[in-house]
């Protein structure tokens, strides 16, 4: 498979635009940075191979004369439109690449404002209904509280029943059984007298 730089050049060479060479290479499968960077390279490699030949220096030059030259081509000039160019190519590409994580940020989060509100509503809510439990937690705690007073009052009641209960059956108790004693003495003495 041939990769996004040679793909980039071959549609140079062709005479493609920069667009159709994004598209072709977007429906190819590469990602923007990929694309981006083998735009670039291919910018940078045609300019290379379109850049004159500089002048060999003759014998007869002096050295300085030789890089006086060299610094006044056109190369230079070329390089500095290349550099603009190159810059702004970059400066767009990566505002597309921003564009494109921010819309996915959207995405995800939606309007920032709306999601602070909902959640800020939320959290409201969920301290609302804390308070509501908590003060239904009180109530069901004081009800127990309650019904266990009851409970221990009933239960001291009906201890305090049993006690009574208890004396008094002893009070009954023993003149009962003295008078079962005494009934079954008198009726033993008219058996036998029989």
């Amino acid at each position: 498979m041939l990769s996004s730089l040679e793909i980039a050049v071959d549609l140079q060479n062709k005479g493609l635009d920069e667009e159709k060479i994004v598209s072709e290479l977007t429906s190819k499968g590469f990602s923007k940075e990929e694309i981006s960077q083998a735009l670039t390279q291919a910018n940078v490699k045609s300019q290379v191979e379109d850049l004159p030949e500089a002048p060999a220096p003759s014998l007869e030059q002096p050295q300085q004369e030789f890089h006086e030259q060299q610094v006044q081509t056109p190369v230079t000039q070329q390089y500095e439109n290349y550099t603009s160019t190159t810059q702004q190519q970059i400066e767009e590409i990566a505002e597309e690449i921003i564009q494109e994580k921010w819309e996915r940020f959207l995405e995800n989060f939606g309007d920032l404002p709306i999601w602070k509100e909902k959640v800020e509503t939320d959290i409201l809510s969920l301290k609302q209904e804390i308070v509501r439990l908590h003060d239904r937690m009180n109530g069901v705690e004081r009800a127990l509280a309650g019904k266990v007073q009851e409970y221990t009052d009933s239960i001291t009641d009906v201890t305090a029943e049993i006690k009574a209960l208890s004396k008094l059956l002893k009070q009954i108790l023993q003149p009962l059984t003295s008078n079962v004693k005494e009934l079954q003495r008198i009726t033993e003495k008219f058996k036998s007298k029989e």
